[in-house]
């Protein structure tokens, strides 16, 4: 893993096989403690999280709660992050009230589905994103 840029800001991060590696849909499966101690310290260090999934519906709000009980609570679903569109607003205001691109910008996308061996490495994430040696 090439080593991060320590300018990153914003991570999406899938649910079934990223977050939670033993779901099933419609199950919930368990989400992987160290995804959310990774992704709260990154928060709590300024960095943003959206979980960025295929769900929707009662299905998506039963995996938002189910990553709150967990400990993780997102800045976005689906959606740009809050503070990414305030300085892209502030950058372009022409764009205020325009539709937004159904695409949403991230510096590091997590899918199990974008790997080549479908899994994150969390512990290696850990150290590269907070620090954090994985031992």
């Amino acid at each position: 893993m090439k080593k991060l840029n320590r300018e990153c800001r914003v991570i999406a991060v899938d649910y079934d096989g990223t977050l939670a590696k033993n779901s099933n849909f419609p199950e919930l499966g368990d989400v992987d403690p160290l995804a959310v101690a990774t992704l709260a310290e990154f928060q709590q260090r300024g960095g943003e999280v959206i979980l960025w999934t295929c769900r929707k519906g009662k299905d998506l709000l039963r995996v938002v709660a189910h990553c709150h009980d967990a400990g993780l609570d997102f800045d976005a679903v689906n959606e740009n992050a809050p503070e990414h569109m305030r300085r892209w607003h502030e950058a372009h205001p022409e764009d205020i009230g325009m539709p937004q691109s159904p695409k949403i910008y991230a510096d590091i996308y997590l899918d199990d589905h974008a790997r080549f061996d479908g899994q994150v490495d969390w512990k290696r994430l850990n150290f590269e994103l907070n620090g954090n040696y994985p031992f």
